[in-house]
């Protein structure tokens, strides 16, 4: 059983990982040409919505697209009782937007808000009439279907939308229909995949057992919301939109490499752990495995970035851009606190601590305002080294939950940082070392970025097969040829 669920688990994590580096090159794309065809403002203004939109989500479906993939076993009446609810719970979130929008733009006094957030908050429904049919997919763990639609939404909807508009001078507004057009796709490309046949229909007990799930679930993303935008709120209301834009893209920037892997690891890993929700020995092998991995990759790809943060700007966001670049050098930092963290919350969620997820998101949620809220005090880039300080405090928090669900040791869990550590610090060493001694010949944008890539890349593959004393990556990959 153990090595049945470990090995379709990191088959899907390398594959799927495979497949969203693809979807990542177009992102990065069409990051860098957006940025260079939009104002700050224009990232600021969208900045806004996005916090709308990302909090109304919470409510469009209260956690019954998750309930449907968490549950052991469903029916016709679950699907048919999620879908109903989803649409009236969009419906009911649309017309909730459209109604305070104008309260929404006096709190971040910016009234240029309110035609945006009306215009786009359609998506709204889009999602909830989604959200079931995703749900039964990432239950059927076909995530080659799910990469696919998600690629080809993005790449279609929103890539060449947005960038065709924004040539054409819209402004804003060529973000808006890129979202919009994005969506539609998505949400037709998912039924088609689906194949299943979704009716409207509700009953109480079915109601219930997926709400039960889904409340305690919907609890925690409240708090994550705040956790994760309450920095951008803060910034919103007491700064500039223009600072918010240069602060959103230089997240973007970091965090995107984070929230890919997280979104992996999560999507990955909630179904088939929910199903072995007693096998709390496997658990903890699945959960001490990838952190163990992930800490020989993203300990030095944080350095490399964090080093190498000017050229990556200039790169990917161009020059207009450089203000954003001790943002980005303070967030590199966090890459493997960012990923992990997600590794812990999707291992809570899975066997169903909901609301001790909840309790800790709701504390790591108050420290993030807070520090936002010190941080606007003096400028944009103290924020930034504050949220970076809590959310290595929030990682600690969230082993602590993960040890008392599955009974980890501490000496395993720190065992599991130590290589990648020592990689990330020989790799700066070097690299450091031959910037000093080649100045000039570094100075070029991309031949900086290569060498360096190239020297933490030869590090990271000696660690791997020649100390990785535990044998992870050897076994698995081995695993996955053979498959």
């Amino acid at each position: 059983m153990t090595e049945k669920l470990t090995k379709k688990t990191f088959n899907g994590f390398f594959w799927l990982t495979l497949m969203k580096l693809l979807r990542a090159l177009f992102q990065l794309v069409v990051l860098a040409v957006l940025s260079r065809l939009l104002s700050p403002v224009d990232f600021g203004l969208m900045s806004i919505v996005f916090i709308m939109l990302n909090f109304a989500d919470i409510f469009n479906d209260i956690g019954l697209g998750p309930a449907i993939t968490q549950k052991e076993n469903i029916d016709d009446t679950d699907i048919a009782t999620s879908f109903t609810s989803s649409i009236f719970l969009g419906i009911f979130v649309f017309i909730f937007l459209q109604l305070t929008a104008s309260f929404i733009a006096d709190f971040f006094n910016n009234q240029e808000v309110i035609p945006v957030l009306k215009s786009i908050s359609f998506v709204l429904f889009l999602t909830s009439i989604s959200t079931t049919a995703k749900g039964l997919l990432y239950r059927k763990l076909d995530f080659k279907k799910l990469t696919i639609v998600t690629l080809f939404s993005y790449i279609i909807g929103y890539g060449c939308v947005s960038i065709f508009l924004a040539l054409k001078g819209f402004g804003v507004w060529a973000l808006v229909w890129g979202v919009l057009c994005q969506n539609i796709i998505l949400t037709f490309l998912l039924f088609y995949y689906v194949k299943e046949s979704f009716k409207l229909g509700w009953n109480k007990a079915s109601f219930k057992g997926l709400f039960g799930f889904g409340s305690g679930y919907t609890l925690g993303r409240i708090f994550t919301f705040i956790a994760n935008q309450g920095d951008k709120i803060i910034i919103g209301r007491f700064m500039d939109v223009a600072t918010l834009g240069l602060y959103e893209r230089s997240f973007q920037v970091v965090r995107y490499t984070a929230g890919l892997m997280g979104e992996i690891i999560d999507k990955v890993l909630f179904s088939p752990i929910a199903r072995k929700q007693n096998d709390l020995n496997t658990i903890s092998r699945v959960f001490l495995d990838i952190t163990y991995v992930l800490s020989i990759i993203l300990f030095p790809l944080s350095v490399y970035m964090s080093q190498n943060a000017k050229y990556i700007v200039i790169l990917v966001l161009g020059e207009k851009w450089s203000s954003s670049i001790p943002i980005v050098v303070a967030m590199s930092l966090t890459l493997f606190f960012w990923v992990t963290t997600k590794l812990s919350n999707t291992i809570a969620k899975s066997l169903g601590a909901v609301y001790e997820r909840a309790l800790r998101n709701f504390i790591y949620a108050l420290m993030v305002l807070l520090s936002a809220y010190i941080g606007v005090q003096y400028n944009i880039i103290i924020v930034a080294y504050l949220v970076s300080i809590v959310l290595i405090i929030n990682y600690v928090f969230s082993y602590i939950q993960i040890k008392k669900l599955t009974k980890l040791k501490h000496l395993d869990f720190i065992e599991n940082h130590i290589l990648g550590l020592i990689v990330a610090l020989i790799g700066f060493l070097i690299t450091y070392w031959l910037k000093r001694l080649t100045d000039d010949f570094y100075n070029n944008t991309y031949i900086n970025l290569a060498a360096s890539g190239v020297i933490y890349s030869i590090v990271v593959f000696i660690a791997v097969y020649k100390f990785d004393y535990k044998g992870v990556f050897l076994t698995y990959l081995n695993r996955i040829r053979s498959k």
